[in-house]
């Protein structure tokens, strides 16, 4: 895939309707970051932080949550720690007075996600939006990176997760593409359904997307709703290295732009 050109964002950020907003947060921050982020976060937020046993998980989720509050409050001009969320019954997140499948003209929505050291936002002011972004742990122990857990069992997963096309698919592929190819169908299937607001209530193996080399993202079929294959568009993309990513939205026609951030902006007034 082609790298992506990660823009430094703008002090003033303008959201066309057509538009989506991807950014890209490391997780990874000093300790008087982190604890500006902690902050922010709601009551809710907190109690859910102290609740992850180890600092590994408890940290990057108190950054991502910060800097989604962070990044929202540029495009609602509220402040971050001002900010109000609710969720739908899958526990899809929305601003308050911002839920999703607003329409035409509807307020901003977005979607978070985010794996090992990255996480992806995406903003938009068409009806919804899913992210997905997935580190690609290695298919055995022998990685330098403390705590990787392997891909033990790659084919088995899809096996029991992917529809019956997809595993066809990744069967048939060389063995040197298939790790990588693994990760670009989870990550389409993981957008949708989060764009849809459903999450595993949707069965992954009732919904099957195109995915490999040389292959556009697309939804394929859809036995729950086949007109989503016509409503919904797919975008794989690669964040960083190490990294698989996709973008699902209600949309045939829409362009996205794609921003970083940096957790140290929280220690700016």
């Amino acid at each position: 895939m082609q790298e992506l050109l990660w823009r430094d964002a703008p002090a003033q950020v303008a959201l066309a309707q057509d538009e989506v907003h991807v950014w890209r947060v490391w997780l990874s921050a000093p300790a008087a970051a982190a604890a500006a982020l902690w902050s922010l976060l709601a009551a809710d937020e907190q109690a859910r932080a102290r609740a992850f046993h180890f600092e590994r998980h408890r940290q990057p989720f108190i950054v991502a949550r910060g800097m989604l509050r962070r990044i929202l409050s540029r495009y609602a001009g509220i402040p971050p720690e001002n900010l109000a969320f609710v969720y739908g019954p899958q526990g899809k997140p929305a601003l308050r007075g911002c839920a999703p499948g607003g329409g035409e003209g509807a307020e901003v929505q977005f979607n978070l996600s985010h794996s090992q050291e990255l996480a992806l936002l995406a903003v938009t002011r068409l009806p919804a939006v899913g992210v997905d972004v997935e580190w690609m742990r290695p298919l055995t122990r022998a990685h330098p990176r403390a705590g990787a857990r392997p891909l033990d069992d790659m084919m088995g997963i899809a096996a029991h997760f992917f529809a019956e096309g997809e595993r066809a698919r990744l069967a048939e592929m060389p063995a040197d593409q298939r790790h990588h190819a693994f990760f670009e169908c989870w990550t389409r299937k993981e957008a949708y359904i989060k764009g849809i607001g459903e999450g595993l209530s949707r069965p992954l193996d009732q919904f099957e997307v195109a995915f490999g080399p040389d292959e556009r993202a697309r939804l394929l079929s859809v036995a729950a709703d086949p007109e989503d294959v016509q409503r919904w568009s797919l975008h794989g993309f690669d964040p960083a290295p190490g990294y698989a990513a996709a973008l699902a939205v209600p949309a045939k026609t829409w362009q996205w732009v794609t921003y970083t951030a940096d957790v140290n902006e929280a220690l700016c007034p």
